[in-house]
């Protein structure tokens, strides 16, 4: 909804079939199961892989696919954990984002080097921030830091801070925006 208000004509790739049919019964958008699946007429001006790229078995593939069809200086905004951020260095095997559902991490500078070899330059970058309840941020601390939860979960309930939404940005987590500079190869090399 938020991009029809903005004046854009947004359509959605999902792989999971209960969300591609969520999608168009709740928000009227439509929504393909693959990139492969989109319209194979005209240009796009933006896409955005919010929380996407890591999971995808061929991630340069699709960006070849995607940014192949952008529009001259069209745009497209990544989001995806950043395997060189001091949380996850520090956190080692114990980074909360290692998951078997996670295909591929990527960093920074290899992010920027794909969206590079796909002909779309970086404009910004900048860390992810998340909002959920300060109950949530408590809990996560019991993996990481149980000295610090045990004091802070009964603290939070005392206080009534456990419903508090707090934003948060970790430094784990980037998002970088690029522009289309020029033609996309048709595939990855």
């Amino acid at each position: 909804d938020e991009a029809r208000r903005a004046g854009w004509n947004p359509l959605g790739v999902e792989p999971n079939r209960w969300a591609r049919r969520h999608a168009p019964d709740r928000l009227g958008l439509p929504v393909t199961a693959t990139v492969d699946e989109l319209p194979a007429r005209g240009r796009i001006d933006a896409f955005v892989l919010l929380d996407v790229i890591e999971h995808l078995p061929e991630p340069d593939r699709v960006i070849f696919q995607l940014a192949g069809r952008l529009a001259p200086n069209g745009e497209c905004l990544i989001a995806t954990p950043d395997l060189e951020s001091a949380v996850a260095r520090a956190s080692g095997a114990r980074w909360y984002v290692l998951r078997q559902q996670h295909a591929y991490y990527f960093t920074r500078r290899g992010l920027r080097a794909l969206l590079g070899r796909a002909a779309c330059r970086e404009t910004a970058t900048w860390p992810l921030s998340r909002t959920y309840t300060f109950g949530y941020w408590v809990e996560r601390l019991r993996d990481y830091a149980p000295a610090a939860h045990r004091v802070a979960a009964p603290a939070a309930a005392a206080l009534g801070l456990r419903d508090l939404r707090v934003a948060c940005a970790l430094g784990d987590q980037i998002v970088i925006r690029a522009r289309k500079h020029g033609e996309a190869p048709c595939r990855a090399s």
